[in-house]
C-alpha cells in the first residue's frame, strides 16, 4: 500500500522534499499557507555553490564585533529586547564561531554542500529550467587589499575542502566583470557553482512539475500537528489530513508546531531586506558579487538587479525596519553604475537560524515517522534539493548519500 506522507512548508526545503518523496513512490501532498516560493525562499540572492561552507559564527567574525555593537554596520544590525530575550541563543552562537567548533562545522556543511549544485541539476532536468541558473561561480570582492587574507578563516576552510578558488588583483577583477567601478583592491572567485534569475520562479517550476506528476498542493495555514491511532492529523483552518507521516520544514515557522509536540529546538530569526534595481546602460554583470566591505550580495536576475544586504537580530514578524537596506543602497553605487532607484520597494524575510549555522535533517526524536528538515539559515536555496533527496532516502530506508548525524535535532539536547 502507496505510503501517505504530508510535507509542511512550501520553500526550497519542502518543495523538494515533497518532490523527491513521489519520486521515491510516496503519496505526497505539501501544504503551506501561501503559493510555493512566497516567503523566505522569495527573497534570496540566488547562489548555488559548494563554496557556502564558511558558518557565520566562524573565528574571523570576532575581529568585527566591535564595529558590530555600535549598531550602524550594513553586515549585522539587531534589536536590544530581542537579544536579551535570545541570550541562550547568542552564547551559543558565539561560542560554535571558536576555531575548533567553526571548523567541524564547516566539515559538515561541506558534505552537505558539495553535492548540492547536482540535485539542483536533476530537478532543472525534469522540470526544463535549467536556462535560469548560470554556472558562472561567484565573487567575494573586497575594497581594501588584504595581503594576509589566505591565512583567515574562510580561505584557509576553503582550500582544505578543495573548494576551487582564485584570488585576483584589481586588474583581474576588472578583466573579469569590466562594469565593476575601481574601488575594489583584491577579491575571491569561487568558480564552482552559479546563480539563479529567479529563485521563486525557479522554485515554482519544481512545485508545478511535482503537481503534474501526481503531487497535491494543499494551501492551508497549518495550525498542528497531533498523533492519531495510526499515524498522526494534520489540522489546518479548513481540513484535518490523515497521514502516516509528517516532514517539517517549515523554515522560520517550524519551531513553533513543534513545541505542542515536545520539542524545544533553539531556532531564532536572521532578517534580510533585499532591492530590485536596475543597471545603467551599457553596464554588465555576469555573476554574483559579494561586497564583503559593503556587506551586501548584488545578483543579476531575469527583471534586473537584486541586493540583498546583511542580517538583522529580531523576531520574525517584527515590522521592518529599512536602514540596513537603505546603507546598503547608498554602497552600491559606489561598485556600479545603477539607474536612479527611486520608488524601489525592499522586501523583507526571514530566515531561519540554528547557533551552529547548520540545518536539522533527520528524524524527530520521539515521534515515529515525523522528521525534520529546517533551518537552513543562507542556504535554503543552495541546499534544498540535496536536504529533500536525504529526507527521502532516510525515510524509504534507503543508505543517505552523507551521515546525517551531524545535523540531527539531538545535537542540541
Amino acid at each position: 500500500m502507496q505510503k501517505r506522507v504530508c510535507v509542511l512548508g512550501a520553500g526550497s526545503v519542502g518543495i523538494s522534499t515533497a518532490l523527491h518523496l513521489l519520486l521515491k513512490g510516496w503519496k505526497v501532498t505539501l501544504i503551506d499557507a501561501k503559493e510555493p516560493a512566497s516567503e523566505t525562499s522569495f527573497g534570496n540572492a540566488g547562489v548555488i555553490t559548494d563554496g557556502s561552507i564558511i558558518p557565520l559564527n566562524n573565528p574571523d567574525m570576532f575581529k568585527s564585533l566591535p564595529a558590530y555593537l555600535s549598531n550602524l554596520h550594513p553586515a549585522v544590525r539587531y534589536n536590544v529586547m530581542h537579544c536579551l530575550r535570545s541570550y541562550s541563543w547568542m552564547i551559543k552562537f558565539l561560542q560554535q564561531g571558536w576555531e575548533r567548533y567553526a571548523t567541524q562545522n564547516a566539515s559538515d556543511l561541506q558534505s552537505l554542500l558539495s553535492i548540492a549544485a547536482e540535485e539542483h541539476q536533476y530537478f532543472m532536468k525534469l522540470a526544463g529550467n535549467a536556462n535560469r541558473y548560470s554556472e558562472t561561480g561567484w565573487l567575494q570582492v573586497f575594497r581594501e587589499d588584504y595581503p594576509n587574507l589566505a591565512l583567515d578563516f574562510s580561505c584557509r576552510t576553503l582550500a582544505l575542502h578543495e573548494v576551487d578558488f582564485t584570488e585576483l588583483d584589481v586588474n583581474e577583477l576588472r578583466e573579469l566583470e569590466p562594469s565593476l567601478r575601481p574601488i575594489f583592491a583584491s577579491g575571491l572567485w569561487l568558480k564552482s557553482g552559479g546563480s539563479v534569475n529567479n529563485p521563486a520562479a525557479l522554485l515554482r517550476e519544481y512545485a508545478n512539475y511535482f503537481i503534474n506528476a501526481g503531487g497535491q498542493f494543499h494551501q492551508q495555514k497549518i495550525q498542528a500537528i497531533t498523533e492519531a491511532d495510526e499515524g498522526y492529523l494534520v489540522q489546518c483552518v479548513d481540513e484535518v489530513i490523515q497521514t502516516d507521516a509528517v516532514v517539517v520544514a517549515m523554515g522560520p515557522w517550524s519551531r513553533e508546531i513543534l513545541e505542542p509536540l515536545g520539542y524545544k529546538i533553539p531556532l531564532s530569526f536572521e532578517r534580510g531586506y533585499h532591492l530590485n534595481l536596475q543597471l545603467s546602460d551599457g553596464a554588465t554583470l555576469s555573476r554574483s558579487v559579494y561586497d564583503v566591505d559593503g556587506a551586501y550580495v548584488m545578483t543579476p536576475m531575469e527583471n534586473g538587479l537584486r541586493v540583498t544586504c546583511g542580517v538583522e537580530l529580531n523576531q520574525r514578524d517584527a515590522e521592518a525596519n529599512h536602514a540596513q537596506i537603505e546603507l546598503v543602497a547608498e554602497r552600491i553605487v559606489e561598485a556600479i553604475a545603477l539607474d536612479d532607484a527611486a520608488g524601489a520597494e525592499p522586501w523583507c524575510g526571514s530566515r531561519p537560524s540554528l547557533p551552529d549555522s547548520k540545518p536539522i535533517i533527520g528524524p524527530a526524536a520521539h515521534h515515529p515517522d515525523l522528521w525534520l528538515a529546517f533551518g537552513h539559515g543562507h542556504l535554503g536555496l543552495n541546499s534544498g534539493p540535496i536536504t529533500g533527496k536525504l529526507i527521502a532516502q532516510a525515510m524509504s530506508g534507503d543508505t543517505t548519500d552523507i551521515d546525517l548525524t551531524p545535523f540531527s535535532a539531538s545535537r542540541f539536547h
